[in-house]
């Protein structure tokens, strides 16, 4: 257990299941000796215990790998100022629970971590975050008690391992910025009079800076799912078109222009900041 300033749980462990139940009643349609795919189906399902496939199966979701931590470790942590607690009952705990669910008739678990409601800092995370040596040791611990039950062969009790954190597939390695990430197009409009026309140039305003990203959400508890991030313009081209007077653009009117970026004195960008809000940026705009 780890914390800054006050103890806080590092473990805890969610069974969600997710299971449909039917109730067979009259007995079944199929006659005896059918080799036909749903009877098959059928007879797995009245026979669990025969196949581990017709068993439900749990969703095991973790916080965070603290549980997996060494000694050294949370030694480390307690000098750096954390409120620490040995994990060794914590990793017991999810052999533990890999047995009492094999007990109760499941038939395996999906591990993963789902650290939203998690507000742990930068050195927890290098810690007890998804693909650290306590992540893997929770991982091993929890497919290693997967093989021991039943009869020991690995055959009566499953493990599924997303592929990353959370679902979809999703990493913490590509700025929403950069251009290898999904793109989406903002527009502005803006018009310019007569004399604009006859000018050498004209300076065209931004659309408005995007700062939640509606891709990505945080505290499943906000009525604003969406995580706050500033997101930079990259200009894609600027278009001259004639409006008639109902508003709407004369599309025979649309012209391409010659666009550039404008940029500082020396030669930075001059657009808007980018990348995870700070503190007074939040505090200003949403008055908490």
């Amino acid at each position: 257990m780890i914390s800054k300033h006050q103890p806080k749980r590092i473990l805890a462990l969610l069974l969600s299941l997710a299971m449909g139940a039917s109730a067979l009643a009259g007995g079944s349609a199929f006659a005896a000796g059918d080799s036909t795919p749903c009877s098959e189906v059928l007879e797995a399902f009245l026979d669990p215990a025969s196949n581990t496939d017709a068993k439900p199966m749990a969703r095991y979701w973790f916080p965070d790998a603290g549980a997996g931590l060494t000694s050294e470790q949370l030694a480390e942590l307690s000098e750096k100022g954390y409120s620490v607690v040995q994990s060794e009952e914590y990793l017991n705990l999810v052999s533990q629970s890999i047995e009492e669910l094999y007990e109760a008739g499941f038939g395996g678990v999906e591990l993963t971590m789902l650290a939203d409601g998690n507000n742990y800092d930068n050195t927890i995370a290098s810690y007890a975050g998804w693909g650290t040596e306590a992540w893997v040791r929770v991982l091993s611990q929890a497919l290693y008690t997967a093989n021991q039950v039943g009869k020991g062969d690995g055959t009566d009790f499953k493990v599924d391992i997303t592929m990353t954190a959370h679902w979809p597939l999703v990493i913490d390695t590509v700025d929403p910025n950069d251009d290898e990430q999904q793109q989406q197009l903002t527009s502005a409009i803006q018009n310019i009079s007569q004399e604009d026309l006859t000018a050498e140039s004209v300076t065209l305003s931004l659309p408005a800076q995007r700062v939640k990203d509606t891709f990505n959400t945080i505290n499943l508890n906000d009525s604003d799912r969406s995580a706050s991030f500033l997101f930079t313009e990259k200009l894609v081209g600027a278009t001259f078109a004639v409006q008639n007077a109902d508003g709407s653009l004369v599309f025979d009117s649309l012209t391409p222009l010659t666009a550039t970026e404008q940029t500082e004195s020396d030669g930075s960008y001059a657009g808007y900041s980018a990348g995870v809000p700070g503190t007074e940026y939040l505090i200003k705009r949403d008055g908490r």
